[in-house]
C-alpha cells in the first residue's frame, strides 16, 4: 500500500511538473505573442509614418516641378527679350555707323569748303 501511495505521489509530482512546464511554455508563448504584437504595431506605425512622409515628399516634388516649369518659362522670356535687345542694339549700332560715316563725309566737305575759302 505504501508502494502504491508512493507511486501515486510520484505520478502526481510528475503531473505537477508537466503542468508547471506547460504553464511556463504557455506563459512564454504569450510573452512571444505580446512581443510579436508590439513589433507588428510598431511596424504598422512606421509604415504609416513612411506613407505620410512619402506623400509630403511627393507634394514637395510637385511644387519643385511647378517652380522649375515657371523658371523655364521665365528663362525663355528672358532669352527672347535678350535677343530683341541684341537686335535693337545691332540696328542702333548700324545706324550709329551710318551717322558716323555721314559726319565724316560732312566734315570732309566742310574742310574742303574751308580750304577753298582760305584760298
Amino acid at each position: 500500500q505504501s508502494q502504491d501511495l508512493l507511486r501515486a505521489l510520484e505520478q502526481r509530482r510528475a503531473e505537477a511538473e508537466r503542468a508547471l512546464r506547460a504553464e511556463a511554455a504557455r506563459a512564454a508563448a504569450e510573452d512571444r505573442l505580446e512581443e510579436s504584437e508590439r513589433i507588428r504595431r510598431e511596424a504598422e506605425d512606421a509604415l504609416l509614418h513612411s506613407h505620410e512622409e512619402c506623400e509630403e515628399l511627393r507634394a514637395s516634388c510637385d511644387i519643385a516641378k511647378a517652380d522649375a516649369e515657371q523658371s523655364r518659362a521665365r528663362l525663355g522670356e528672358a532669352e527672347r527679350e535678350l535677343q530683341t535687345l541684341r537686335s535693337r542694339c545691332s540696328v542702333a549700332n548700324a545706324s550709329a555707323c551710318e551717322s558716323r560715316d555721314r559726319l565724316d563725309e560732312a566734315e570732309g566737305v566742310l574742310a574742303e569748303e574751308r580750304r577753298r575759302l582760305q584760298e
